[in-house]
């Protein structure tokens, strides 16, 4: 299970969707050494954007971080996912996919 907390705020003049991802309580650990260093990416209609590196935030990151995304259409698909990230690469910790309605 993943939780994510996030503030949507929508101005229609604009067309622009603005997301405040607060923070996140992850289930699955990726690391077996160390605490995980955990960001979220946000796609939306091709348009893709991500936070910082929340290093050593493992389990409940935090990020207070404020997106924006062009909407065209308010039944668009919004998907959040969280990535644990490793010197190599990185691996999927859980995401989310809602629609904006």
């Amino acid at each position: 299970m993943m939780v994510v907390i996030l503030k949507i705020r929508l101005l229609m003049a604009s067309g622009t969707l603005y997301i405040t991802l607060v923070e996140a309580t992850l289930d699955r650990n990726t690391e077996y050494w160390g605490k995980m260093d955990p960001y979220a990416v946000i796609k939306s209609n091709g348009q893709e954007k991500r936070t910082a590196t929340h290093e050593d935030g493992h389990k409940t990151p935090k990020w207070n971080e404020e997106l924006f995304l062009d909407v065209t259409d308010m039944f668009d698909e919004l998907k959040i996912t969280v990535m644990e990230e490793d010197t190599m690469s990185s691996d999927l910790v859980g995401d989310i996919s809602f629609r904006i309605e």
